[in-house]
């Protein structure tokens, strides 16, 4: 009998042990932290940065979070832009740790500079080539901001204003402007367009309250206006009996792009 109460004292203490056992945490230590062991800046407000994380104290292997993301156990996170994260991490026994870092930006400055070749109005004869330096290389050229090539000429180009884009290695961009000229001459083209259907009888002369087209100023001050008017057809008026050709609208619009000079 008292072997027993002996065995059953025994079997009782192991399931008091046992549940002692299966109620214990994990204690996590103080020591557990995460620290950057490189931080990379981006460049021109571009996702290009990146850090590396370190971690010390944790028990088993540790994965990461960024700003709440998904977890990983790769201690890098790339293509980052410019800003501040929150990092988070946690060991094989669920103790966790966190970290604020900072991916800075740093701005390049690109240099550029443009030559061109003219074209007579209404051809496609002109061409834009770009010498760019500055930045890091190498760089991509661009006529349009959206496509861009490896080459830094552009040809078989009208007349006319161009916004140009040079974008280095980082994805620094810099914006430039060129005109390709038409060497259209005012008094030997120009001139005679307006007098012969703006500065008639009636339109634009003096006594009529408009600009007087006789006097050479007054064309020279507003060609940007004459320029939209006579691209839209407005000038000279549709009742008027007047109009112009096409040809003439283009000469007009090929002076003014070239800076309506007086030549």
């Amino acid at each position: 009998m008292k072997s027993f109460h002996y065995f059953l004292l025994l079997f009782l203490s192991g399931l008091l042990l046992s549940c002692g056992e299966d109620e214990e945490t994990a204690t996590c230590p103080d020591n557990f932290i995460i620290s950057t062991s490189e931080v990379i800046d981006a460049s021109c407000e571009v996702a290009n940065g990146s850090m590396r994380l370190t971690s010390s104290g944790a028990q088993g292997a540790v994965s990461y979070q960024l700003d709440g993301g998904t977890s990983q156990t790769d201690d890098t996170f790339l293509g980052l832009g410019p800003g501040t994260y929150q990092v988070s991490a946690e060991d094989a026994e669920g103790c966790t740790t966190s970290l604020t870092v900072t991916v800075g930006n740093i701005e390049t400055e690109i240099n550029a500079q443009v030559s061109t070749t003219s074209s007579e109005c209404g051809e496609t004869e002109g061409s834009i080539v770009i010498d760019a330096s500055g930045g890091t290389a190498p760089y991509s050229y661009s006529l349009d901001g959206e496509n861009f090539q490896s080459e830094n000429e552009f040809s078989a180009l009208t007349s006319g204003n161009y916004t140009l884009t040079v974008k280095d290695a980082n994805g620094c961009t810099t914006e430039l402007t060129a005109n390709v000229n038409s060497g259209i001459s005012f008094s030997a083209r120009i001139s005679d367009i307006i007098s012969t259907n703006c500065a008639v009888s009636g339109c634009h002369v003096a006594g009529t309250g408009r600009l007087n087209f006789n006097e050479k100023s007054n064309i020279l001050d507003n060609a940007n206006t004459i320029k939209s008017r006579t691209g839209s057809k407005v000038m000279p008026p549709p009742d008027s009996g007047r109009s112009l050709s096409d040809d003439q609208i283009q000469a007009i619009a090929c002076w003014v792009d070239d800076g309506a000079i007086d030549n």
